[in-house]
């Protein structure tokens, strides 16, 4: 027994001396690992980028002057800085960072291009398409430099330049959905183009109340033509309503834009209506103005002065106008969050005599979530609308919603199934609280990217009590749209 136990305990033993012998005579015993420290400077780094990122500006750009400062040689911080300083708006701060890495690395690609996006948003485009195209001539085939090179031609006002480079990035790589999505946004900006849409309406009916009976549509078949030139367009509306009673208007119109600011836009502008029953010609007057940082915020004001108002339920034919002020603003706070708001007010006259005056305001968020080429919005939002009507001879002809109070919800789902081809559905719930009722609305969109300047869309539309109507209603809308 006592040998067994001797033995049992040599053989212990030496099974745990072989990891021992295994690394050699006079090598350690291994020890634990230790992963190397992390750059502090590194961390405060990334911290600052997050911060900017949060809008906590001030923060971020006093904690890269404090790193800066403890490492005056260290050129990867600065270029951090650099963007830190950009996207706080500190443009001249950031010009002059650039100028000095320059002057040590004439040749960096990166800090020309920091160089460019200093000189775009300072309003001076020419310096950056210098600098660009010389970045272009050396790699005639990166798509970040052409498409930051199309942006400053866009700015220059050639945008004929700028749909070029686009088309040739594409040509490159034709599934780039980012630039995709901006040679079609250029093209819808600027180029010519003819819009032909026909709307069938399948079901019809209007919505009497306790307060008021209300008619606000009754269509049969609708067709819109429309043709925009850059410093004008016509409009065809035919609308087909109670048999024997079809309503027809043309509508010639300019409209000149000037660029105040990269960001900003002012237009303005005249149109002509012709109404064909009774002969009815309107002269509209518009101005409007268009703020779009191309990042996070979009804002566009549009004010009519007698603007041409008709009535097609009854027959009898009147000299309305509406005056009308409407402005829109979208904001992103977050890549999978934005918010919509959506004021109108409009005053409404027939032959001169006050009918009465509307407003209605919308507030809207829209959560984003993508998985690959499928997308859902869930979008909250409400609704509130007035119309005061004047003590006028009109009062019984023409009627609108008295208030409206609206809380709804929709879902949108979609996916892009093939390149250029995207489905969609949606379904929104609206509850009335003042009129205490409770409506729905279907949609289904089809859109077809024949071409980049073709695209063929239809939508099918269904709403159990629609509060842009009044009553129900079922339709379909085809419309083709050409950019030439």
């Amino acid at each position: 027994m006592r040998r067994l136990v001797a033995l049992l305990v040599g053989i212990a033993c030496a099974l745990a001396a072989l990891p021992a012998a295994a690394q050699g005579p006079g090598a350690p015993p291994p020890g634990p690992v230790v992963s190397e420290p992390e750059d502090p400077v590194r961390v405060e780094a990334i911290r600052a980028r997050v911060l900017a990122r949060l809008g906590r500006v001030e923060e971020a750009l006093a904690s890269m002057e404090s790193l800066v400062a403890a490492r005056p040689t260290d050129r990867s911080l600065k270029e951090e800085y650099v963007e830190v300083l950009m996207n706080a708006g500190r443009l001249g701060q950031a010009g002059r960072v650039i100028d000095g890495l320059l002057a040590g690395d004439p040749k960096s690609v990166r800090l020309h291009r920091f160089r460019a996006r200093v000189d775009l948003d300072a309003n001076e485009p020419l310096p950056a398409a210098h600098r660009l195209h010389a970045l272009l001539d050396d790699a005639p085939h990166d798509t970040g430099v052409a498409a930051e090179l199309a942006t400053a031609q866009l700015a220059l006002g050639h945008w004929a330049s700028a749909v070029a480079l686009y088309s040739g990035i594409l040509q490159r790589e034709p599934d780039n959905e980012d630039v995709r999505t901006a040679y079609r946004s250029l093209l819808l900006n600027h180029a010519n183009r003819v819009d032909l849409r026909h709307r069938t309406i399948l079901q019809q009916a209007a919505t009497h109340h306790t307060e008021e009976a209300t008619w606000r549509v009754w269509l049969g078949e609708r067709t819109l033509l429309t043709s925009l030139l850059r410093l004008g367009h016509y409009t065809q509306d035919t609308v087909l309503t109670v048999e024997g009673f079809d309503d027809h208007t043309q509508t010639l119109g300019v409209l000149v834009e000037h660029e105040l600011a990269r960001r900003l836009r002012v237009r303005a502008g005249l149109e002509e209506s012709r109404h064909e029953h009774g002969e009815v010609f309107r002269t509209t007057g518009r101005l409007g103005a268009v703020y779009d940082d191309a990042r996070a915020t979009f804002a566009l004001l549009d004010v009519a002065i007698r603007e041409l108002l008709t009535n097609p339920v009854v027959a009898v034919r009147l000299d309305g106008c509406s005056d009308r002020a409407t402005l829109d603003v979208t904001r992103r706070l977050a890549p999978w969050l934005s918010v919509t708001g959506h004021y109108d007010v409009r005053h409404h006259t027939v032959k001169d005599e006050t009918l009465g005056t509307q407003w209605e305001l919308l507030a809207r968020a829209d959560v984003e979530g993508r998985h690959g080429p499928a997308w859902a919005v869930l979008s909250p939002q409400l609704f509130f609308a007035e119309f005061v009507p004047a003590h006028s001879r009109f009062r019984d002809t023409i009627a609108f919603l008295r208030r409206q109070d609206i809380v709804a919800l929709g879902l949108r789902i979609g996916a892009e199934v093939l390149p250029g081809l995207r489905l969609e559905a949606a379904i929104v719930g609206r509850r009335d609280l003042h009129r205490a009722v409770t409506s729905y609305e279907l949609l289904g969109d089809v859109r077809w990217k024949i071409h980049p300047r073709a695209e063929l869309a239809v939508v099918y539309t269904r709403n159990t009590e629609s509060t842009a109507t009044g009553g129900k209603e079922e339709s379909f809308t085809g419309t083709v749209s050409i950019l030439y």
